[in-house]
């Protein structure tokens, strides 16, 4: 996955001795098969998850999420007792009363101009699952002004989670 974002949350975490796996969705850049729906991407996710945890030989893991997929990580928290925390990045497409019952500590990343969900109402539904926002100054979903900076959050939260 060569979304600048993912891998710059990939490298900073992996530089910070946490093991990673990125991945698209079938039929999205170079993966293989036909574009899904919500049930398909939730398997890839199931999938990705268990070669993580076999490849890294641990029992639970982090999971991140750009964008829209923001719901189906929501929904593999129900079904994957091994997920310790989910982060999502630039949160789309998701109805925020999923995103207040998310069971696992909770971190959302956003950019002070992005406007895909009403920021009061993501505070709300984050702060209600116990998690924590995180705004970043003066950018947008593409974090082009600071991107290190999310990176750097990322990895401080999986630190946070493994103490």
């Amino acid at each position: 996955m060569d979304h600048p974002v993912a891998a710059e949350v990939a490298w900073t975490a992996a530089i910070a001795g946490f093991p990673t796996l990125r991945f698209n969705f079938r039929g999205v850049g170079a993966s293989q098969g036909a574009p899904g729906g919500p049930e398909e991407r939730l398997e890839d996710c199931e999938a990705a998850l268990r070669v993580l945890e076999e490849n890294a030989q641990v029992a639970t893991a982090a999971v991140a999420s750009l964008g829209a997929s923001a719901s189906t990580v929501c929904s593999l928290t129900d079904l994957h007792p091994g997920i310790s925390g989910v982060c999502l990045i630039s949160p789309s497409d998701i109805l925020l009363a999923d995103l207040a019952r998310v069971p696992v500590r909770l971190l959302a990343i956003v950019g002070e101009e992005e406007t895909s969900l009403p920021r009061a109402a993501l505070a709300a539904a984050v702060t209600e699952a116990g998690g924590r926002l995180e705004v970043i100054e003066n950018d947008d979903a593409s974090f082009r002004r600071h991107l290190t900076y999310v990176g750097k959050t990322v990895a401080h939260w999986l630190e946070e989670l493994g103490s």
